[in-house]
């Protein structure tokens, strides 16, 4: 993972009092021929760690990178509904 760079938007969150993801990870994926990079960053979920079945609890926040055209797109049209 990526944990020591922060993404921009986990970082504006962060500012506000959010708290920090404990990792990131960049991937590249295929969409029909179009390759769209992603970041996902990753916050701890429930406090302990585990949900009531004793699983891992944590969030992911996933979305395309503003570094293309189609990851723009996406983003846009995530926003638009």
């Amino acid at each position: 993972g990526l944990s020591e760079r922060i993404s921009p938007k986990a970082r504006i969150n962060t500012l506000l009092g959010y708290t920090a993801p404990f990792d990131r990870h960049d991937w590249v994926v295929d969409r029909c021929g179009v390759e769209v990079e992603y970041v996902i960053d990753f916050y701890a979920g429930r406090p302990g760690g585990k949900d009531a079945a004793g699983r891992p609890s944590f969030y992911l926040d996933v979305r395309p990178k503003l570094n293309s055209w189609e990851g723009v797109k996406m983003r846009a049209m995530r926003g638009l509904g």
